[in-house]
């Protein structure tokens, strides 16, 4: 999804992981109502985030291969990400918020 010049992109792990916790809250709970007010949630933080995408707190951790990884809380969810910036030569691409996980 895109929102002003950044747009957001799930890696294959937060996908699955957003799956796993909609799943869970839909068939464990029995609650769908939650699930689908989860994913709404979700995709307004998404936006949001993608507003302002310096909101997170910046992790300072020094085994981390990336020292721009930042965190922000999606109801009791902690979404790991990292923003990138469109390179000035590729007009084809966007400015992008990469998820590396969303647990």
């Amino acid at each position: 999804m895109e929102y002003n010049n950044f747009s957001y992109y799930l890696t294959d792990r937060a996908q699955n992981d957003l799956a796993n916790i909609v799943e869970y809250i839909d068939r464990e709970l029995c609650n769908r109502d939650a699930a689908i007010s989860f994913i709404q949630h979700f995709e307004k933080e998404m936006e949001n985030l993608c507003k302002f995408p310096n909101i997170g707190s910046r992790l300072n951790n020094i085994y981390l291969k990336r020292n721009d990884i930042c965190k922000v809380t999606v109801k009791n969810y902690i979404v790991y990400y990292f923003v990138e910036k469109k390179k000035e030569h590729d007009s084809s691409s966007k400015n992008r918020t990469f998820f590396a996980k969303s647990r």
